[in-house]
């Protein structure tokens, strides 16, 4: 019988230091709860707001959010439509003034 030996395509896109990441997120939980306080929705809740904290969105413009596209937990592609932004309306303001007020 011949087998093929089978390659590894490699870690998808983003997936790079997955696995790092959840060994440090285990040695942090380690590291405060101890081995047997430790569990597994521990470390992959530390895990996830680790990576949580690499999220940023950004806006091309400042504006007001009229409609969004997505719900908290939602999975995003980068270029992906969130938001509806409105840009700020000129802001005016009016007054009356009496003769001798400056």
């Amino acid at each position: 019988m011949v087998t093929k030996e089978r390659k590894d395509p490699g870690p998808e896109v983003g997936e790079e230091n997955t696995h790092d990441k959840i060994l440090g997120a285990a040695g942090e939980v380690f590291a405060e709860q101890g081995f047997e306080g430790a569990t597994i929705r521990a470390i992959t809740e530390r895990a996830a707001q680790l990576q949580l904290s690499y999220t940023r969105i950004f806006a091309p413009f400042d504006g007001r959010v009229t409609k969004k596209s997505i719900e908290p937990g939602n999975y995003v592609q980068p270029g992906q439509t969130l938001f509806l932004l409105v840009p700020p309306a000129p802001e005016t303001q009016r007054t009356r003034l009496q003769t001798r007020q400056k």
